[in-house]
């Protein structure tokens, strides 16, 4: 599974007051199969976040054919759990209407901040996302308790499935790559749902927990191809930051990590040098895409890449 970058497409564009800083988690909707819908978060100078979007060319998504003026989600009220801003994380069609289910996220005192996922509405008319509710779809439990969020959601026959990042604890951290930060432990975990509102939690983790240098498993993107389930996540290291890993299942339950076939790290130079995070694979006719953040958590903006046919 070689993947072949093709650079950059998006940075912050700091012309913009809530775009100073980040283009994070890019996730794709493919509009048409020439005409693939990008949406992203940036930050404002309070590091407030807030979700927009571009179009890109499907046959070359450097070519950017439309970039929206405005965010199309903001950060939720006071003291809701995404008072402190939103990424978004996947985005599902039902009955004719888009959904947007999203990261809300609330900086705290005791730990640096919590993450829980929301749903939210397109608006055709106002060409803009609308909450669906003010609390999380994945609020916390007794053992998920700080992180239930960067879901991804497929439809599964009659219902619908999904792959979230979960955590419930902390860890100290004085590395090169985190110079005395406590940082979040967590894996990722799959639930289903008949109504994109009330979710169960599978009794099974989806991957198994971090080991040795790990510490995290970010951002699952999960696609059916063929009887075949495959996802791509971030795996996080103490040492060295995120990395990209490789897993697939044949029901979407249990799941075989498979690295070694990521065949795609970081470039010897630029913004992507450091480190490569929070993929995203759409297929269109002619190419299999990947979309992913570089350095510092995408604050350097997000790329792509292409699966080599060799």
């Amino acid at each position: 599974m070689k993947w072949i970058k093709k650079g950059r497409i998006w940075k912050p564009d700091k012309k913009i007051w809530w775009q100073q800083h980040y283009a994070i988690l890019p996730t794709p909707y493919l509009v048409e199969d020439n005409r693939i819908r990008i949406f992203f978060a940036s930050t404002d100078k309070n590091l407030i976040g807030h979700i927009t979007f571009i179009d890109v060319d499907g046959d070359n998504p450097s070519q950017i054919i439309y970039r929206h003026p405005r965010p199309v989600l903001g950060p939720g009220e006071k003291g809701m759990f995404d008072e402190h801003g939103v990424n978004p994380c996947s985005i599902v069609r039902k009955n004719g209407d888009l959904y947007l289910f999203y990261v809300g996220y609330q900086r705290q005192k005791t730990v640096p901040y919590t993450l829980f996922t929301g749903l939210a509405l397109w608006n055709t008319k106002k060409q803009l996302f609308e909450r669906v509710k003010k609390t999380p779809v994945l609020d916390r439990i007794d053992d998920e308790l700080f992180l239930r969020s960067g879901a991804c959601v497929l439809p599964d026959r009659d219902s619908w499935k999904i792959w979230y990042v979960a955590g419930s604890s902390w860890i100290h951290l004085n590395t090169p790559a985190y110079r005395n930060r406590l940082m979040p432990k967590y894996t990722i975990q799959s639930a289903t749902s008949h109504d994109l509102i009330s979710w169960k939690r599978s009794p099974r983790t989806a991957l198994p927990m971090p080991r040795g240098d790990e510490f995290g498993f970010g951002r699952p993107w999960v696609i059916k191809d063929g009887s075949m389930f495959r996802m791509w996540y971030s795996v996080r290291y103490a040492s060295r930051g995120y990395r990209l890993g490789y897993a697939q299942s044949t029901n979407g339950d249990n799941w075989v990590r498979k690295d070694r076939l990521m065949d795609i790290d970081v470039s010897s130079s630029g913004w992507d040098s450091q480190m490569v995070c929070y993929p995203a694979v759409v297929k269109t006719k002619r190419a299999t895409l990947l979309f992913y953040n570089g350095n510092h958590n995408g604050k350097t903006g997000f790329g792509y890449a292409t699966l080599s046919d060799k």
